[in-house]
C-alpha cells in the first residue's frame, strides 16, 4: 500500500477532514499506519479525527466548503462534458478550485440535461457518462441553485476549452434566474 492522496502534514484542514469523512474505514486504518512507517509527521488534531471515525465509524467534517476558504479563490478552472453535440446538454462539470497558486479542492457533479438531449454513443465513450449515472441528478438550474451559485457568481472562472465551456455555461445560464459575467481576454 503506498500513502497517496491528501498529504497527511497539510494546512488545509477542509481538505484533510474531507478525506476523512469519506474515506471508509477499511483504507483509513491501513492509510494512516503506511503514513506514520513511512515516516510522516501526522497532525494531532488530523489523528484523533481518523480515530474517531475508525471507533464510530463516522466523521463530520467541521469546515463547509466554500466557507472555509472565505469563498475567494485566484479562480475556479471548469470542465463540462456533454451528452451530445448540443451546448444545453452538459451531464458533469468539474471544478478546481485555486487559491494562493495551490490546487486547494476540486470536485465533479453530474448534470441530468433537459429530456430532449439524448446521450451519444460518441460522447459516453469519450467521457464514460451515461443516462444512468445522470438519471437521478439534478439539472443545471436545480445545481446552480443549490451549489454552484455560491462559488462561481464572485469568482474568476477558467475555462478548460473555452469555446466549448464557456458557450456551454452561457447556454445553460440563459434563464432570468441566473446572472452571470463573461469576461473573455
Amino acid at each position: 500500500m503506498e500513502v497517496s492522496g491528501i498529504n497527511p502534514e497539510t494546512n488545509n484542514e477542509f481538505l484533510f477532514y474531507n478525506f476523512i469523512e469519506n474515506t471508509p474505514n477499511y483504507i483509513l486504518e491501513p492509510w494512516l499506519k503506511k503514513a506514520k512507517q513511512v515516516g510522516y509527521k501526522v497532525k494531532p488534531q488530523y489523528e484523533q479525527a481518523i480515530l474517531q471515525k475508525l471507533k464510530f465509524n463516522q466523521f463530520k467534517n467541521p469546515h463547509t466548503f466554500p466557507e472555509y476558504f472565505e469563498n475567494k479563490f485566484d479562480f475556479i478552472a471548469i470542465d463540462f462534458e456533454t451528452a451530445n453535440n448540443s451546448r444545453l446538454s452538459a451531464c458533469a462539470i468539474g471544478l478546481c478550485f485555486v487559491k494562493n497558486d495551490t490546487i486547494v479542492y476540486s470536485t465533479k457533479h453530474y448534470i441530468n440535461p433537459p429530456k430532449s438531449e439524448k446521450f451519444l454513443k460518441t460522447h459516453t465513450s469519450i467521457h464514460g457518462i451515461s443516462y444512468e449515472d445522470v438519471e437521478f441528478s439534478l439539472n443545471f438550474q436545480e445545481l446552480w441553485e443549490d451549489e454552484l451559485s455560491k462559488y462561481l457568481s464572485s469568482n474568476l472562472l477558467i475555462f478548460h476549452n473555452a469555446s466549448m465551456d464557456l458557450s456551454v455555461l452561457k447556454n445553460l445560464s440563459d434563464s432570468p434566474q441566473t446572472y452571470l459575467i463573461f469576461l473573455v481576454y
